[in-house]
């Protein structure tokens, strides 16, 4: 159930493309975006992202981690074991993030009982389309 959408330095799509590779990943947004896209759509849930050939530059795949996974990107393909604690601090939810999420679906089962659609929680709007958000994260990440 995954696919990946790989842009590594001077590799396939630099090549086939014709852009430069930058750290920064700018040039190769477009094309992440449709993968994440072509993904979701084909039912895909779990989008790859890499790939940082830069293995000793961990800041460098710390930053392409979080800008893969703002779009999308389930996880990374990593290239040598001192990656991986990164990629998985970047794509693993922290305790704040599943506290929020179970604390959501409670309060707003209790304003449901009341009649409400949409209540405020924690300062933020919510209504049912974020307690399926919540109930989906919880449903992968609360074991």
């Amino acid at each position: 159930e995954t696919i990946c959408a790989v842009s590594a330095k001077g590799a396939d799509l630099e090549r086939n493309f014709g852009f430069t590779w930058t750290p920064d990943g700018l040039e190769t947004l477009y094309h992440r975006s449709q993968a994440i896209i072509a993904c979701k759509a084909a039912g895909k849930r779990f989008p790859i992202g890499g790939m940082w050939q830069e293995v000793h530059d961990l800041e460098g795949l710390r930053k392409q981690a979080l800008f893969n996974k703002q779009l999308g990107f389930s996880g990374e393909i990593v290239l040598h074991p001192s990656n991986v604690s990164v990629v998985n601090e970047i794509y693993s939810p922290t305790k704040e993030q599943l506290d929020f999420y179970r604390g959501m679906i409670v309060a707003f089962a209790q304003a449901e009982k009341q009649g409400e659609g949409a209540i405020l929680y924690r300062g933020e709007h919510i209504d049912i389309a974020h307690v399926e958000t919540a109930r989906q994260f919880l449903a992968l990440w609360d074991r």
